[in-house]
Order: structure tokens, then C-alpha cells, then sequence
């Protein structure tokens, strides 16, 4: 359902998640499934919050509808402004949480579990793109997910980063 515009009305952030409550619950789907796919060998130490998930997604179209808001002739956003929208929330509030455990773990696993958020962060924003993982090399991987831990983001940047990589991925010039 299309959010009420008007010159008169600006739209409140709980009518833009109520007005994109099936929206919202899709994306929670789909990135569900891309958290199973990537995190499943780990669900001992891991587990995705559904509610900071949620709460990741209803910013997400928050900041969309305002960005649209800006943009008077933007009626949708394309898959790069999904992809970088979504990491950027995905990435502040870090819906994967370590679960307590016992026992050892291997220096390999501990690694995992310590980026689990940002390589989850980095997934999401692929799943919205043409791109296949086996595309991507190793180093592609690396400097997106260290620029994702260590380096100040915005929904545009990503945006525009998730451009890049659907080129270069599908051997295009941008």
C-alpha cells in the first residue's frame, strides 16, 4: 500500500510501518532465510534477534520513504538503494547475537561468530542484487566486510558500493 502523501501531510514513521506492514513482513522472511543459509553451521553459538531484525527493516523503509520524500519522482527504490538501505540498518543495530557456550572452539569459528553481523550484513545486501556467490572472490568479500566493520557508512555509500559489485561481479563497466 502506497504511503498518504499530500503537501499538507508528511508521513509519520509509524504510518509508514503501518502502511508497509506486509512489506516488512517479507523482507523479515527473506532475510531469515538469508541469515539459514549462511549462519545454519553455527546456530550453536549464533542466533538472528527477530526483533532487532524487525526493528532493521522498519528503519530501513523509515529512511526509504524520507529519501523518496526527497526525490518527489521516485515512486520505488532500485535493488542497489534496497541493498544499501538494508545494510546500513542491518549494520548499526547487528541483529546476530552470540549465544552463550561451552566447550572449545576453533580459532576459524571464533572468527566467524566475531563478524557473524558484518559478513550477515554483507549477505543481506547481495541477496537484493544479480549476483551470484560464486562471483565474488575472497578479497571482494574481505575489504566489503572490513569496510563494513571498521569504516563510517551511509545507506547511499552502500548504495553505491552494491552498484560496483553487481558490475564487477557480472564483468560490467559502471
Amino acid at each position: 500500500m502506497p504511503i498518504p502523501k499530500s503537501d499538507w501531510v508528511i508521513p509519520t514513521p509509524d504510518d509508514i510501518i503501518l502502511c508497509r506492514k506486509n512489506d516488512i513482513a517479507r523482507r523479515i522472511h527473506s532475510l531469515v532465510k538469508v541469515y539459514h543459509k549462511w549462519f545454519d553451521e553455527w546456530k550453536s553459538w549464533l542466533f538472528l534477534s527477530h526483533h532487532v531484525l524487525t526493528s532493521c527493516i522498519e528503519s530501513y523503509y523509515i529512511d526509504i520513504e524520507r529519501l523518496k520524500g526527497l526525490h518527489h519522482n521516485s515512486k520505488w527504490a532500485d535493488s542497489h538503494k534496497r541493498a544499501g538501505f538494508t545494510m546500513k540498518w542491518i549494520s548499526h543495530l547487528r541483529p546476530v547475537q552470540i549465544t552463550s557456550y561451552t566447550g572449545s572452539i576453533s580459532t576459524a569459528d571464533r572468527k566467524i561468530i566475531l563478524t557473524a553481523n558484518d559478513f550477515y550484513v554483507f549477505w543481506s545486501g547481495m541477496s537484493f542484487l544479480n549476483v551470484n556467490s560464486t562471483q565474488l572472490t575472497d578479497d571482494m568479500i574481505k575489504n566489503c566486510v572490513y569496510s563494513l566493520r571498521y569504516r563510517p557508512i551511509s545507506g547511499e555509500l552502500l548504495s553505491t558500493q552494491a552498484y560496483l559489485i553487481e558490475c564487477a561481479a557480472n564483468g560490467a563497466m559502471p
